[in-house]
């Protein structure tokens, strides 16, 4: 049989490296895109569950030399790991692992990187000291949006198809995406820490998705309330938690399809036995969730321009409608469409688990979304009127820009202002406009 040539064989390696391996616990990609002889490499390894190297990310450059497949790769560990088959420079004894010692052509970066995982987890392996410098996954140190003036700034972007995406300071851009890219397949495949969140889904009322967490970067962003659930309602089981979540339903619990964009990527079952938690989270949709967790982890929040089509299913927070956002200076990472979610929803999220710096990010990003042509419909809107201090704030912004909201709307004023009049606390808003500015203007229009 005729044998691959190597650019196409590392052709194939890079597709499949790019769609992702398995449960996310391992990833690769060129160091350079332009790179034609994909000579260098850089992969990812998170440490294996119930070793010491759980929640640990390991960095390796790889060199794919020109007679491979023929021979092996050179791979070196970049952060900085004790394993019997790595050197202390970094570099891998090739002696004393199979996969390097009896190398075939058949084997692929994937095969060494799921092999070194694999040594992680043995037995003899699993407890051995660290180095106490060992990377961990970012802990939040936040940058937060810039304020925009109204509505300037939000008539001079094109914000269409862009997400805002808040970054933490002092990061290598190169291993700062790959990070972000293990982190996020993890959060929702499963191959990351101890916590499986089960939240339901809307779409159908007896289906599951989850979202997976490391309870040490949730202390570590101080996220008390969320904690305090996690210990009040954490199930031992993946049975009792469903229970708690879905109630007496008819029909056994499923999960949502593989591959849609609702969380389960991962059957929870498939946990290593022992010390996981199964958390259910009533009324959030997993979008939601999935990205509060994101943020807690790696200090990383992407809100949803208005142009996606993501669905936001919380039931107190309504879709946006206004102008799509304002992508924050200087956010050079690229943010999977899964780990987006509305402002809203992230701002209702952010105050029942008592996140103040996610809940200012959220609350800034949808100030930038208001102008004069939408602020009486996001002023009246359920999400607005539900919260009081948005609501004052949306309040003086309109009476603020009363001459612009006419101009906007020289037909149908009335209705803008008045259709949803019946909505608990629009009365009050109704009141003070009337009270503050000149309808009578407004209605000569």
């Amino acid at each position: 049989m005729a044998k691959v040539p190597r650019n196409f064989r590392l052709l194939e390696e890079l597709e499949k490296g790019e769609k992702g391996i398995g449960d996310g616990s391992c990833s690769y990609g060129l160091d350079d895109g332009s790179d034609l002889m994909m000579s260098n490499w850089n992969a990812t390894i998170i440490g294996p569950g119930h070793s010491v190297y759980q929640n640990r990310i390991y960095s390796l450059s790889i060199h794919c030399g020109p007679s491979y497949p023929d021979q092996p790769p050179e791979v070196k560990f970049l952060t900085k790991i004790n394993l019997p088959c790595v050197k202390s420079d970094g570099r891998i004894d090739y002696n004393a692992l199979p996969i390097f010692s009896n190398w075939s052509r058949d084997s692929t970066i994937e095969t060494i990187l799921l092999s070194l995982r694999r040594e992680m987890a043995s037995p003899a392996n699993r407890k051995l000291p660290q180095p106490a410098e060992v990377m961990s996954a970012p802990t939040p140190n936040l940058t937060a949006v810039p304020a925009l003036d109204h509505p300037k700034a939000a008539e001079s972007i094109d914000h269409a198809n862009k997400p805002v995406i808040v970054k933490h300071s002092n990061a290598s851009p190169a291993i700062e995406q790959r990070m972000l890219n293990v982190i996020a397949t993890a959060t929702a495949h499963g191959s990351w820490g101890e916590t499986c969140f089960l939240v339901e889904s809307k779409a159908d009322g007896n289906a599951y998705a989850c979202v997976y967490a490391s309870l040490d970067l949730l202390r570590a962003s101080n996220a008390v309330e969320l904690l305090d659930h996690v210990e009040k309602h954490g199930c031992p089981t993946l049975d009792a938690a469903l229970k708690a979540l879905l109630g007496n339903k008819t029909g056994p619990p499923v999960q949502t399809n593989n591959g849609d964009n609702k969380g389960i990527l991962r059957n929870p079952q498939s946990f290593p036995t022992g010390g996981v938690r199964y958390v259910p989270v009533s009324n959030i949709a997993v979008t939601t969730l999935r990205a509060v967790i994101m943020f807690l982890q790696t200090g990383h929040i992407a809100f949803a321009p208005r142009s996606s089509k993501l669905i936001e299913d919380d039931s107190s927070a309504s879709n946006y409608e206004g102008p799509a956002l304002v992508s924050a200076e200087g956010a050079k990472v690229q943010w999977p469409l899964s780990m987006q979610a509305s402002a809203k929803s992230i701002y209702h999220a952010a105050c029942r688990f008592g996140l103040n710096d996610l809940r200012e990010l959220a609350e800034k990003t949808i100030e930038s979304q208001v102008d004069a042509s939408n602020i009486l419909a996001d002023l009246f809107s359920r999400f607005t009127l539900n919260h009081p201090d948005l609501r004052t704030k949306r309040l003086e912004f309109a009476i603020s820009h009363w001459d612009d909201i006419k101009k906007h709307h020289r037909t149908g004023f009335a209705d803008a202002l008045f259709s949803h009049a019946d909505r608990p606390g629009a009365k009050d808003v109704i009141d003070q406009i009337l009270q503050r500015t000149s309808i009578a203007a407004a209605d000569g229009q």
